[in-house]
């Protein structure tokens, strides 16, 4: 069967799948027969993006491996994903941790990062093996790099609870900004940024407001508005 043709996936085929997300630079041919040599009772496939791929229309998929270099905007589709079906176990594959860390960074959504497991495409083909035995079990894997990034930003959320989330001046203006129901490309365009650098700044807000999404984050703002003009 063709590894980049998820499509081809037979619906009646009751062995368990898993999916890797990524072109032949984060998954070689080699590397998916290795893989597939590993688990002979799991259908093993691969698709080059997430555009060539319908998870909803397979119901024995458990477990999607999407490379970093898939990019912030991948997440999007992989969350709906899990929404459809939440047994399903996302999985980030990355090369070196500053590749993994610029993805984590732009995730709005803590549930996401809750869930994900971390597999280093640079480890050894037995290690891989077992992360990926973890994930196919019901278990989650996260690399100590990783647990070592996500400990810093939880040492980082208790520091901005005790300074009371002081807002930088810049994520202020995103947040007015967001407060009006402005996209992040919107938000770019005004204020003269990368929308990469949007969304880390909204990163960074909800955070430090500690809520979950941009829209807790904009109620508090327009919240704490009020009150100060019922103080003043």
């Amino acid at each position: 069967m063709n590894t980049g043709d998820f499509s081809s996936l037979s619906r009646q085929d009751s062995r368990p799948s898993i999916l890797f997300i990524g072109d032949t630079t984060s998954f070689s041919d080699m590397y998916i027969r290795l893989i597939k040599s590993e688990f002979p009772d799991v259908n093993v496939q691969r698709a080059v993006n997430t555009s060539e791929a319908n998870p909803g229309n397979h119901n024995s998929l458990r477990a999607v491996v999407m490379a970093c270099r898939e990019g912030v905007d991948a997440l999007g589709r992989l969350q709906s994903w899990i929404q459809m079906d939440p047994s399903l176990r996302p999985v980030l594959a990355y090369q070196t941790m500053s590749e993994a860390r610029t993805v984590l960074e732009a995730i709005n959504d803590r549930s996401l990062v809750e869930r994900l497991s971390f597999l280093p495409l640079r480890a050894r083909m037995d290690c891989t093996v077992t992360i990926l035995r973890l994930v196919m079990s019901g278990e989650r894997h996260v690399s100590g790099e990783v647990l070592d990034t996500l400990m810093a930003w939880k040492a980082e959320d208790a520091s901005d609870a005790d300074e009371g989330w002081t807002l930088t001046a810049r994520e202020k203006e995103v947040l007015e900004h967001l407060s009006k129901g402005a996209s992040n490309k919107l938000i770019a365009r005004e204020l003269e940024l990368a929308e990469s650098t949007v969304k880390l700044h909204i990163h960074h807000i909800i955070r430090k407001l500690g809520v979950r999404n941009r829209t807790e984050a904009a109620v508090a703002y327009v919240a704490g508005l009020a009150k100060m003009q019922v103080a003043s």
